[in-house]
């Protein structure tokens, strides 16, 4: 396919997980495909096959299926639902449950379901246990207790009400359901492919909330589980603790004042356990990020990266447990690393892309790799090598062919901070291309992978060139540079972006008299920022983004988590004081550059009260603007439609406003 039409783009298939066999090295992908009606995305199981190097569907037509595992006689389990088409569109067949696909190749069958689904699957390959995440009601014990309380509440009208005693309310772009999320057994498979029913709660004694990533060891008997902590003045953070799944016995291995424990891995023999410990920041002082190794059998806990300036995320074992794989932001990449449990020694494997989700297995490490110019595909990493070119297991039809180049650029920043941003170009411009600034969101990101949703290659099939700059508060240059930005959202960051544009424009290749801004979430941001503080850009197209900084901080979804950084404005006038500074809203008579302001109702990190408040002060000022408005979509447009439609005005307001031509509103709007 081309960047030519933004239908071709929004229908490429997307890769978004995979999982390897520890036993046999048998790769299983999940690709999702654009429905008939182009109204969604249908994932199903691809498996890879090494001999061909080809790939073969493994789930049936009309069935939705994620979140494999591999089972010790070669079958798998996932989440899956029948669907049903009438007139293109999808109906299913009821909530995700759970499904064997047999290892002689018959027909997926069904073997657990839960009145309002299951949410994720675990399954220990070498034992043949599978647990699975499911939500329980206050008051609920199990299967007919669920279904008979959720029956009960739907004839008193009661559906629509909610009763919290804690944060969360909302995450994202849903309601958190005051509903117990409970790790139950499902069964057991031998090894000799008999399947072994078995549903019960694994965890009776664990009363507080409990987090979904669960990690089993791979010989079965032990789940490691993230809980949350509430402290007083409605924050909290994660403990982790060990279960014997059998007896349901749990204690804690990981909870420290201060400090946040997650994203657990578990040593194949069950002995050891990695995570990430990140301590919690303040109003000065930044996290520490660190992987934290803890011995299941002594108690005794390790840092594994003091010293190391990058923040390790993704840790996974090696089979032997003497090492340990991880992924860091890296100067606009993300590779691998690896660090020796024994010595603290830590070597990059991958310098390429971005690693994402690791995977190992019994031939070498599997990664979901990823680059601003690549798509997400599987790859495998020879751990003999440093610094590879990973080999590419690549999805058919998942790989778009680019309308352009990618290249880097350098800049200093006010302090003498060494900058650098990724700037896409155009392929075949007759002259001098206008020049988009596409800014992150965050803050702490980097642009180092591929995003479906923020894709720069479609303004470059368009002719622009986009500039996608690291200002401070980005991740992978260390700690100093985060620290440039640190509660000072406007300053930094803003001189950054525009020294960063200011070397843009110096090239022959870029009309620098010619440009515009895009950001969403702390990308949005930066943008009104800019908006308010220079005339220099054509156009600012500003997406769920933060306008008046103390409201956000009250009504975000996690407000404990903001406030850390930028303090307490009720308790503090210097706090206050600072987040005033920092608030867009108060230059906004200094509004005049065109703006198109974009948001989803349901968006519950920023709300939409930000985006109406900002277009009142663009009517208000009488600024050129215009409010894409979704009632339906949340903090980013994933709707298939919706997601070409932002495309489709984005494309519009850019063309009028930066090269002088008509204003064409989209027809069906």
């Amino acid at each position: 396919m081309t960047f030519d039409d933004a239908w071709d783009f929004v229908a490429v298939p997307r890769v978004s997980d995979f999982v390897v066999s520890r036993e046999s090295d048998r790769l299983v992908a999940c690709v999702a495909s654009l429905s008939p009606e182009r109204d969604a995305y249908l994932p199903a199981l691809w498996e890879h096959v090494p001999e061909s190097r080809t790939w073969r569907r493994l789930t049936p037509p009309r069935f939705l299926a994620h979140s494999p595992a591999f089972l010790p006689d070669g079958s798998l389990v996932c989440l899956g639902t029948r669907y049903e088409l009438e007139h293109d569109s999808v109906t299913t067949a009821g909530p995700y449950a759970l499904w064997l696909l047999p290892a002689d190749g018959s027909p997926p069958r069904q073997v657990m379901a839960w009145p309002t689904g299951i949410s994720r699957v675990y399954a220990a390959e070498r034992s043949g246990d599978v647990r699975v995440a499911v939500r329980l009601m206050p008051g609920a014990s199990g299967y007919e207790d669920e279904e008979r309380l959720r029956a009960e509440r739907k004839r008193a009208g009661l559906v629509g009400a909610l009763l919290y005693d804690r944060f969360p309310v909302r995450v994202w772009g849903r309601e958190f359901s005051p509903a117990r999320l409970r790790i139950m057994a499902a069964g057991r498979m031998t090894r000799e492919g008999t399947w072994i029913p078995d549903q019960r709660d694994l965890l009776p004694r664990v009363d507080g909330h409990v987090g979904e990533d669960v990690v089993p060891a791979p010989g079965g008997g032990r789940l490691v589980v993230p809980t949350r902590v509430d402290e007083p003045r409605g924050a909290q953070r994660w403990a982790l603790m060990v279960a014997d799944d059998r007896t349901g016995e749990a204690e804690t291995i990981a909870d420290e004042a201060g400090s946040d424990f997650h994203s657990p891995a578990i040593s194949d023999d069950g002995g050891m356990v990695v995570c990430v410990r990140r301590t919690v920041e303040t109003r000065h002082t930044l996290p520490e990020v660190r992987l934290w190794l803890i011995d299941l059998e002594t108690g005794k806990t390790q840092d594994l990266t003091p010293g190391f300036p990058l923040w390790p995320r993704n840790p996974v074992f090696s089979p032997d447990a003497e090492s340990v794989y991880f992924v860091a932001d890296e100067r606009g990449r993300a590779p691998v690393f690896r660090v020796r449990v024994a010595t603290g020694e830590i070597t990059r494997i991958m310098d390429s892309g971005a690693g994402g989700t690791l995977r190992p297995g019994r031939g070498g490490l599997y990664a979901l790799h990823s680059a601003l110019d690549s798509p997400p595909a599987p790859v495998r990493l020879d751990l003999a090598e440093v610094d590879q070119e990973p080999e590419f297991l690549r999805v058919p039809g998942t790989t778009p062919r680019l309308p352009g180049t990618l290249t880097e650029i350098e800049a200093a920043g006010r302090d003498e901070a060494r900058l650098r941003a990724w700037l896409v170009l155009p392929g075949g411009a007759p002259s001098a291309a206008p020049l988009v600034v596409w800014l992150h969101g965050g803050p702490l990101a980097s642009w180092n992978e591929w995003s479906w949703v923020a894709n720069p290659w479609l303004l470059a099939a368009e002719g622009y060139a986009v500039l996608l700059p690291d200002p401070a508060l980005s991740t992978g240059y260390g700690p100093a540079f985060i620290q440039r930005g640190w509660a000072s959202w406007g300053e930094a960051p803003y001189d950054d972006v525009m020294a960063l544009a200011d070397a843009a424009c110096r090239r022959p290749d870029i009309d620098g008299d010619r440009c515009a801004v895009i950001g969403n979430s702390f990308g949005g941001y930066l943008a009104n920022v800019i908006a308010t503080r220079t005339r220099r850009f054509r156009a600012i197209v500003s997406g769920a983004s933060v306008w008046h900084l103390e409201s956000f901080l009250a009504t975000t979804d996690e407000p404990w988590a903001w406030s850390r950084q930028w303090g307490d404005v009720n308790r503090s006038p210097a706090d206050r004081r600072n987040v005033c500074a920092h608030s867009p809203h108060r230059r906004a008579d200094r509004l005049r550059t065109p703006m198109l302001v974009v948001h989803g109702d349901e968006d519950y990190r920023v709300p939409i009260s930000q985006s109406l408040h900002l277009w009142w002060d663009l009517m208000r000022n009488d600024v050129d603007a215009k409010l894409l408005y979704f009632p339906q979509e949340d903090h980013s447009v994933l709707t298939p439609a919706l997601a070409r439609l932002w495309h489709e005005v984005v494309h519009a307001f850019l063309e009028h406003h930066v090269r002088g031509n008509r204003w064409n509103r989209p027809r069906l709007l």
